[in-house]
């Protein structure tokens, strides 16, 4: 059978890729440099810290989580796939904010309800494959019919499982942890699912933490809009309605490049500057020095995309 090919209203690869690199190489350069110059410095900023899990979070954790999605970020701009990489842009901000809200300051504190959360859902999962557990019951029976389909890899997994779960559990009856996972369950109460690590600080939403950290016209402007994409709530990057009709816009296209590009670039500044201040200020300058002689220049001439000609495909 003759392979399927893409219909190329909805889907040519080959034209937008072209697009992206003729007309934003810089900037693609600039995306790769400063993708590379943030796995230097979560090197050096652990190597510099204390070591204490503040740093842990605070480092190869939540800025190696700016770095990691500031990379595939990247990839998926290289290629042209604007609308999606929102997704990855949206992850940064994200992460730069919790970095922000942890160095505020209570910096230990706050890195253990970040660590125990997280615990907590490992636990969870430990636990649905542990038959009697009332984890397992609602896990089981929220599958329904497709839970048949996992009875073979729950009873692999059992074993390994209880023994995590038990390992969480002792870990979890230890001071500090026992306060802070006691605190969680209180803030849980009868909800179906635990709170957000930050909601024992008073905040209960990641606007909340954006305005709390001064970065709130980041969150109205750019990080509504990416979860709007997150969770499929918006139309306008898939089809514009017209008078009798309704025209497909294709899956890559630039659309939106400009400030996408100048949202990721500058998250990405600003949380390497923040953990520079925190554990290299030394280097500041050298930062300062490095934007100014190869980055700036793309970074403040970043080309705006107008389609004179329709790209939309009208079905």
């Amino acid at each position: 059978m003759e392979k399927e090919k893409p219909h190329e209203g909805i889907l040519h690869r080959e034209l937008h890729i072209h697009d992206v690199v003729e007309h934003f190489q810089p900037q693609l350069d600039v995306l790769r440099e400063v993708v590379n110059y943030g796995t230097n410095l979560i090197a050096a900023a652990f190597h510099s810290s204390s070591k204490q899990l503040a740093d842990v979070i605070l480092v190869p954790v939540l800025l190696k989580q700016v770095v990691s999605m500031l990379d595939a970020f990247e990839v998926l701009v290289s290629n042209a796939c604007v609308s999606a990489a929102q997704l990855q842009s949206r992850a940064m901000f994200e992460a730069s904010v919790y970095i922000d809200f942890i160095m505020l300051g209570n910096e230990e504190e706050k890195a253990r309800y970040y660590y125990v959360s997280n615990l907590r859902r490992e636990l969870t999962w430990a636990l649905r494959s542990q038959e009697g557990s009332a984890e397992h019951a609602k896990f089981f029976a929220a599958l329904g019919e497709f839970g048949d389909a996992l009875q073979e890899t729950q009873k692999a997994t059992a074993e390994p499982a209880k023994a995590q779960a038990q390992e969480i559990q002792e870990f979890l009856s230890k001071e500090p942890w026992k306060s802070t996972n006691e605190v969680l369950d209180q803030a849980k109460g009868n909800k179906k699912y635990d709170v957000a690590w930050y909601e024992p600080f008073g905040k209960r939403s990641v606007r909340e933490l954006s305005d709390l950290t001064g970065r709130l016209h980041e969150y109205e402007v750019f990080y509504s809009e990416a979860s709007e994409k997150m969770h499929s709530s918006e139309y306008k990057s898939h089809i514009s309605i017209g008078s009798g009709y309704i025209a497909f816009e294709p899956i890559r296209n630039l659309t939106g490049i400009h400030s996408l590009l100048n949202f990721a670039l500058s998250v990405a500044f600003h949380s390497y500057r923040r953990v520079l201040e925190r554990y290299r200020p030394g280097q500041l300058n050298e930062f300062a020095k490095r934007y100014t002689e190869n980055w700036r220049a793309a970074f403040l001439s970043i080309p705006k995309v107008v389609y004179n000609t329709s790209h939309k495909v009208v079905l």
